[in-house]
Order: structure tokens, then C-alpha cells, then sequence
């Protein structure tokens, strides 16, 4: 008789333990979800053939409770301007106009440290790799659109803040994204669900 109640007692710990530890990790643990969107300004050999364009971006962020980090995955969509550019020919005094213009698909894995609090403002800091798809088209002045699409490793880095908005958790952020030879800024206003 005994012997029955230690095993049924063995068989409710091994059943219950693990459902005991899930329910733990969640209590400790958080998933939080953002969406946001913004302007997005292209920088260095970007800004030759791309005027300043917008941006969306959705993020889902976990936090471990007594980790210093949150970890942050981000999928956005970047979209940049047509603009009109003069290139020297191969003759002299030769110009050959084009107009260019180009988009970014992102699929970024970021770390994000929280600073200590400012008032209601909590700012932050973050970082990481990403997968970048961009999509680039040139047009010369009479001629055909050429259209180009690579898929590349990039990083970004920037900071941001968050803050109450209208009941709603809101943030700020601006970051630098530097794919190859392209690179960006894009500054978000977001809201976290």
C-alpha cells in the first residue's frame, strides 16, 4: 500500500514538475510586441541614388527577468525615394542623367539595454545582425528602368526611448543600418503591445 502511494506520489512529481517549471519561466519571463513606423534617411553611397523615404516595421521583444538585455526581433520594410543624378560621360563635358531609387526588406536579430529611467522617459540602447534584401532601380534619362535585388548580412546600431503615450506604452528610436555600401537612418515612432 504504501509502495502505491510513493509510486502515484512519483508519478504526480514527474507530471507536475515540469508544468510547475513552465509556469515559473513564465512569471519571470515576458513577450512583448511593437509596431511602429517613421522616416527613413539614406546615407553615404545610398544618398547618391535615393532621396529620403519611410519605413514600417513590426517587433517582438523577450525579457527575462535579471537578465541586464531584452532580445528583440524585427522584420521592416524600407522604402526610398526616387532621385535625379548627374554622372560624368566618358567624353568631355559629357553628363549622363539617371534617376534611382530603392527599397529594403530587414529581418534583424537586436540586444537592447535599458538605461536607468529619466522621469517618465526610459531610454535604451541596441544593436545586432540582420538579414537585408534590397531592391535597387536605375533609370537613364530616354531609357528602360534596370532593376537590381541582393540579399545581404548588415548591422545596426542606434537608441531610442521609451515613454506613456495616450495610455499606451509609445517609443522613439533612431538607428544606423549599414548593409555592403548602403547605409541609413531610420527614426520610428512605435507603440508596444
Amino acid at each position: 500500500m504504501i509502495r502505491h502511494y510513493m509510486g502515484l506520489t512519483a508519478l504526480a512529481l514527474v507530471i507536475g514538475a515540469p508544468s510547475v517549471g513552465a509556469q515559473r519561466a513564465r512569471a519571470h519571463s515576458s513577450i512583448t510586441w511593437s509596431a511602429g513606423a517613421g522616416m527613413s534617411v539614406p546615407t553615404g553611397d545610398l544618398s547618391t541614388g535615393a532621396a529620403n523615404g519611410f519605413h514600417v516595421q513590426g517587433t517582438s521583444s523577450y525579457r527575462r527577468l535579471g537578465w541586464p538585455i531584452d532580445v528583440r526581433a524585427e522584420l521592416a520594410y524600407h522604402h526610398f525615394g526616387e532621385k535625379d543624378y548627374t554622372v560624368a560621360g566618358a567624353r568631355p563635358g559629357q553628363t549622363i542623367n539617371y534617376t534611382g531609387k530603392s527599397s529594403s526588406i530587414a529581418g534583424v536579430v537586436d540586444a537592447s539595454y535599458s538605461l536607468n529611467t529619466i522621469g517618465r522617459m526610459r531610454p535604451y540602447l541596441l544593436g545586432g545582425p540582420g538579414v537585408y534584401n534590397t531592391r535597387a532601380e536605375l533609370t537613364r534619362a530616354g531609357g528602360t528602368p534596370t532593376t537590381s535585388s541582393e540579399t545581404k548580412v548588415g548591422m545596426n546600431v542606434g537608441g531610442g526611448m521609451n515613454f506613456s503615450l495616450v495610455g499606451r506604452r509609445a517609443y522613439l528610436e533612431a538607428r544606423y543600418h549599414h548593409v555592403d555600401q548602403a547605409a541609413w537612418i531610420p527614426i520610428t515612432l512605435g507603440v508596444r503591445f
